[in-house]
């Protein structure tokens, strides 16, 4: 029944490191689109920095006014809204990072999870087949009690 057991722990064991090494993947792959999001909310930004600034010098034509992005109010305009524009896609990049590093993070941790599931399956299928070895009754006029060749002896009648 020991080795039953152990055979039984180990197969639980590779099912557990397969369901981790799963979820580490997964977390790859939110990590893998968080940049993609990050990188289209960016461009989206800048996008929106460059309709501004065209609605913003084509409403100073339009009353009239010299368009000079550099000078006057205008230009106190453009530079106000470009810096608003690095600002937010400061934002947006920082919170990207951030969030593709915990995704990264879990990945991580799933993986370690999976390592560790497996240590201890191993370590309790040995122990479950160690213990029940060292148990092992000897036979009259044969084996020791207790040693690998009873061991060996109880499979075989369990077995038969």
């Amino acid at each position: 029944m020991a080795v039953v057991s152990g055979v039984a722990t180990l197969a639980s064991v590779s099912q557990q490191r397969k369901a981790f090494q799963a979820q580490a993947a997964q977390f790859e792959e939110q990590r893998e689109m968080s940049k993609l999001q990050t990188g289209a909310d960016v461009i989206a930004r800048e996008q929106s920095l460059f309709y501004q600034l065209a609605t913003l010098s084509a409403s100073t034509a339009a009353r009239g006014g010299v368009v000079s992005p550099t000078e006057g109010t205008q230009g106190a305009f453009v530079r106000g809204e470009k810096k608003l524009a690095a600002n937010d896609i400061r934002n947006i990049k920082l919170m990207g990072f951030t969030q593709q590093r915990n995704f990264g993070l879990s990945a991580a941790q799933a993986r370690a999870s999976g390592k560790s599931a497996l240590m201890s399956g191993l370590a309790s299928a040995t122990g479950t087949i160690a213990g029940t070895a060292m148990k092992a009754p000897g036979k009259a006029g044969g084996y020791k009690p207790g040693t690998m060749k009873a061991f060996g002896q109880q499979l075989k009648s369990e077995w038969s």
